[in-house]
């Protein structure tokens, strides 16, 4: 599973480590789909140590998860801080992951079980290699000019499972409705709970029952449905 993200300098392409961190893989994920990401600068630049950003303030203080709350971290022994482009979550102490992320730019072995690791750098070092020579304010580490992720884009891997359980997130923006019991979904992506986060489907304009009145869709950026399903 792979994102890439396009910014003002260049692509990067980050692998998932959707198996190893399913929790902050979903909440990445789902943030990509939504368009959370279009935008935001990279707020935070230091030569040798990190780059972060995925927060649309701008500010380095904003950015929520896909569950409007601090998530938990994980950790994983075979993930270490142990080369250039390394993805984590950025944080404030333990279990207080949101949106926020950061790419790193050397080893950083202190960093090890502080931040959650859940993908790295497969493709773009170049564009890497450009954003750590962005020049910063030197107090503040903001770069002097707006670097931004213009879009991210999703590869998608089709369901592999005979079969198991589904969870849909619906981008609640994309529903149009049409005759007030169904509607077009301008996007939204599967996931089998059985194999964690490994097998991700992306569909466009597909024909589901009218969710505009689901109670979550008041105050979440996507609706969340939940099924059992068969491979045909």
């Amino acid at each position: 599973m792979s994102v890439t993200l396009h910014t003002d300098l260049g692509d990067l392409k980050i692998e998932l480590f959707c198996d190893e961190c399913p929790k902050a893989c979903e909440n990445f994920l789902a943030l990509c789909a939504s368009n959370y990401y279009d935008d935001c600068q990279f707020h935070r630049n230091i030569p040798e140590f990190m780059v972060q950003t995925g927060d649309p303030t701008g500010t380095g203080k904003g950015g929520n998860s896909i569950w409007n709350r601090k998530f938990e971290d994980e950790f994983n022994d075979a993930l270490k801080h142990s080369r250039r482009g390394i993805v984590s979550m950025a944080n404030s102490g333990p279990n207080t992951n949101a949106s926020q992320f950061f790419i790193t730019y050397a080893k950083q072995s202190h960093l090890d079980n502080k931040y959650t690791i859940f993908g790295k750098v497969i493709d773009g070092f170049e564009t890497l290699d450009d954003l750590e020579k962005i020049p910063v304010d030197e107090k503040s580490y903001r770069p002097l000019r707006n670097i931004h992720i213009r879009k991210i884009t999703i590869h998608a891997n089709p369901i592999a499972d005979n079969g198991g359980s589904l969870k849909v997130y619906i981008k609640k923006f994309s529903f149009t409705k049409s005759d007030g019991a169904k509607g077009k979904i301008g996007l939204f992506l599967i996931k089998t709970s059985s194999d964690g986060l490994s097998s991700y489907m992306e569909h466009r304009n597909h024909d589901l029952c009218d969710i505009s009145s689901h109670p979550l869709s008041k105050k979440h950026p996507y609706v969340i449905f939940s099924f059992d399903f068969e491979k045909k």
